[in-house]
Order: C-alpha cells, then sequence, then structure tokens
C-alpha cells in the first residue's frame, strides 16, 4: 500500500508541475475533487479477495507484463 501512495503522490507533483497557471477555479476544483475521493474511500467496504491458486497467478501474471511507466515519463 505504501509503494501504490508514493506512486500517487509522484504522479500528483509530476502534473502538477506541467499546470503553467494554476487559477483559483483549478484549485477549488482540485480540493472538491480530494474531499469527494476520501469520502468515497471511508464508505467503501473492502472486497472478498480469491485465494485460489488459480486467480492468484493470474493476477501475477497480470502484474508484471504491465509496461513500466518510466520509459513514458519525458
Amino acid at each position: 500500500m505504501g509503494v501504490l501512495l508514493h506512486f500517487i503522490i509522484a504522479s500528483a507533483v509530476y502534473i502538477g508541475t506541467q499546470v503553467e497557471r494554476w487559477t483559483i477555479a483549478e484549485v477549488i476544483a482540485l480540493v472538491a475533487g480530494t474531499l469527494l475521493v476520501l469520502y468515497l474511500i471511508t464508505i467503501a467496504t473492502p472486497a472478498e479477495g480469491s485465494t485460489a491458486l488459480g486467480a492468484v497467478f493470474i493476477a501475477y501474471l497480470i502484474a508484471i507484463s504491465s509496461p513500466d511507466p518510466s520509459r513514458h515519463i519525458r
């Protein structure tokens, strides 16, 4: 979970640096979106995971076949 959070924070910082000029409307939209996501996370119920060996193997294959995101950042 910690690694995922670091990727999210790094992506937010990178995208934030791409915006040349922040207007008040953009800041309000950012804060409103953040608050909405935080609220939705608090009301979400955890999903039941599968411990079947086949499902775990397929999830592993999907995870290792994803592209390297560092190759797409310029």
